[in-house]
């Protein structure tokens, strides 16, 4: 994936922690992978991380993930999906999905 603007050698060893099969470090190293990609600005690698973290295995995770996504398809005028991942976020029983 193309990075700009952020530590490359952070968003590699992310990389490396997905590509580990170990299901509990994969959610949260995506979920990490997309707020780095969205706090710079680089919405495509943002949503695929997004949306990959929302169907992982650690609630948590995939709880931050699908309200992440949600925001950001709300702020581009995609209200039914915006809705279908606020739903998935809430349905997590996460008491804190947007942290």
């Amino acid at each position: 994936m193309k990075t700009q603007g952020w530590d490359q050698d952070a968003f590699d060893n992310l990389g490396a922690a997905i590509n580990s099969g170990f299901s509990e470090v994969v959610g949260p190293a995506q979920l990490i992978q997309a707020l780095m990609a969205d706090r710079i600005g680089d919405r495509d690698p943002a949503e695929f991380c997004y949306r990959e973290a929302a169907h992982g295995a650690v609630p948590h995770a995939a709880a931050q993930a699908a309200f992440h996504l949600g925001d950001m398809l709300r702020a581009r005028g995609d209200v039914a999906g915006a809705r279908t991942q606020f739903a998935a976020a809430a349905r997590s029983g996460d008491p804190e999905p947007r942290r």
